[in-house]
């Protein structure tokens, strides 16, 4: 893994503007593996959706009885550790919170397969079973970029098989960011607010004569501190996050093979990410062109329906194949990519006027008797926890 730490330097305005993605504050994280794009589970199907529009008039009402449970696989095989999340669809007659709320999560997660990565000499990895929630941690190792690689599954007698590719190379990713004001003026047109919020940026360039397909993923840490200090409550804490939507870039349509200034997020003034002390990591995967074409319609399709868990048109299939019984359905696709990754601290003395304040502390400055919420800093959902490999100012 190619690794390079930065300063935090401001970024220029970017020349290509990309839909951001913003980070909910559910922690997703798993073992300190991969981001949560490859956790998402429980998935909507409608496969004959074309099929039962194309050429009707009349309403049609689409048979799809028989096509649920079927296997989900997604993940990508990089070097290092290789994480694969296994979990089944479901109708879309069903709800997929309904499943969770009633305890039937077993009927979402695969937790019985056996999954491996093999090279094209024969050789293969050591068979990783679930760790938990479909999630299998395979040790892949050094890849070789002369050798091509493959996913194998054994789930439930059946055997799938991703198709054989030849890794990717990424090359080093570049953290920048930029401060933003918005001012807000009363009745009287006199200044009454202002807003900061603050953009993540990532660059990179690629190979000279081919147009490069990226996949970013990002993993926040940040300090924050209760509102008030109590010798009864806990006053240092730390949160969470990490990316939920597939942000990908590409070069295909630019002049020349580099990415400037793609962001990746927005954090606002009003959330506490920047309250005292905050860290961005962010991977990088150089993917195929076909991977791009693959989760970009994903993308697509979950921003047409609203959630990663809407319906799955037939032309998401992915690279999977039940090798066992051709007639098996299966959904994902499997890339094999080297990552590069890098991380960014900010400070809110960077980010913010030091004279600013969240909402909150204001609140509970003002409060007679303070409520749990300003002299506990757990209350907002983060850990006592120091992250092991904080790092100092």
């Amino acid at each position: 893994m190619i690794k390079k730490n930065i300063s935090p330097t401001q970024s220029p305005t970017p020349a290509l503007p990309q839909r951001e993605g913003v980070a909910n504050k559910t922690n997703a994280f798993r073992n300190g593996s991969a981001p949560s794009i490859w956790g998402r589970v429980g998935v909507e199907l409608w496969l004959l959706l074309c099929l039962a529009l194309s050429g009707c008039i009349e309403p049609y009402e689409a048979e799809i009885d028989g096509i649920d449970s079927i296997l989900v696989v997604e993940g990508m095989i990089t070097s290092g550790i290789t994480q694969i999340n296994l979990t089944k669809s479901i109708e879309i007659q069903d709800d997929f919170y309904r499943y969770m709320w009633n305890g039937n999560e077993d009927l979402i997660y695969v937790n019985n397969a056996s999954v491996y990565v093999e090279c094209d000499d024969g050789s293969h990895s050591e068979a990783a079973h679930s760790s938990g929630k479909g999630v299998y941690l395979i040790e892949t190792g050094e890849l070789n970029v002369n050798a091509k690689y493959r996913l194998a599954i054994h789930v439930d007698d059946e055997v799938y098989h991703s198709g054989f590719l030849a890794p990717t190379i990424s090359q080093p990713v570049e953290l920048s960011y930029r401060i933003n004001y918005e001012y807000f003026k009363n009745d009287k047109n006199e200044v009454d607010t202002l807003i900061n919020s603050t953009d993540v940026f990532v660059s990179t360039q690629g190979y000279e004569r081919h147009p490069g397909y990226y996949l970013w993923s990002y993993k926040e840490d940040w300090e924050y501190h209760a509102p008030m200090f109590s010798f009864f409550h806990p006053y240092y804490c730390w949160g969470k996050d990490s990316s939920r939507v597939f942000i990908l870039g590409s070069t295909e349509r630019l002049s020349e093979n580099t990415i400037r200034g793609q962001k990746l997020l927005t954090i606002y003034g009003t959330d506490n990410k920047l309250s005292s002390r905050y860290r961005i990591r962010v991977k990088q995967n150089s993917i195929h062109k076909e991977a791009y074409d693959y989760f970009n319609n994903q993308k697509k399709n979950s921003e047409r329906s609203g959630s990663l868990f809407g319906i799955i048109p037939s032309e998401l299939m992915g690279n999977i194949r039940c090798t066992s019984n051709p007639s098996v359905y299966v959904i994902g696709y499997v890339d094999v990519s080297t990552a590069t990754d890098n991380e960014l601290y900010l400070t809110r003395s960077e980010c913010f006027n030091p004279q600013s304040e969240l909402w909150i502390w204001k609140t509970c400055s003002e409060a007679e008797e303070p409520a749990l919420s300003c002299i506990d800093c757990t209350w907002y959902g983060g850990t006592v926890k120091r992250p092991e490999d904080w790092k100092n100012e």
